[in-house]
């Protein structure tokens, strides 16, 4: 690889791309299959991903390169409920505030749900920030 100035790509996924054996005692779980790149393909192609995908009829994972990751524009949204979002305590006010003020039929209440619980995780989240950071000065002061 270094002859020919390849370098490993990186990877998503489950860490290992070759499994043999199913049983817990004789199951070996290897990373052999990579994907290798040179400077000009890093050029032509600096928003991709590679992904080890799950296997079921052979002993190897199979590799999926998206060449084009991070330009996809028409990507779909899925509302996906936290269960962090639940140790706040004002998640379930949160919750009855946005389903009485969301209009139209149940799919569009959901979707408001979704983007409104994502909208007052992310206010917690930098008051918390903020708060640790503020808590992390007055403590270097002291």
């Amino acid at each position: 690889m270094e002859n020919c100035s390849l370098t490993n790509i990186g990877y998503s996924g489950q860490w290992f791309t070759w499994e043999k054996g199913r049983t817990r005692i004789h199951n070996i779980r290897e990373h052999l299959d990579k994907g290798i790149a040179n400077s000009p393909w890093w050029d032509l192609f600096p928003n991709f991903k590679l992904c080890h995908l799950s296997h079921a009829f052979s002993d190897h994972c199979p590799l999926l390169l998206n060449s084009n990751f991070g330009n996809q524009h028409s990507k779909q949204w899925y509302f996906k409920f936290e269960a962090t979002w639940l140790l706040e305590e004002s998640c379930e006010i949160e919750v009855s505030r946005i389903w009485a003020e969301s209009l139209g039929a149940v799919p569009n209440k959901i979707k408001a749900m979704g983007v409104g619980l994502e909208e007052w995780f992310q206010k917690i989240l930098k008051k918390v920030s903020y708060k640790e950071r503020v808590g992390k000065v007055v403590a270097s002061i002291e």
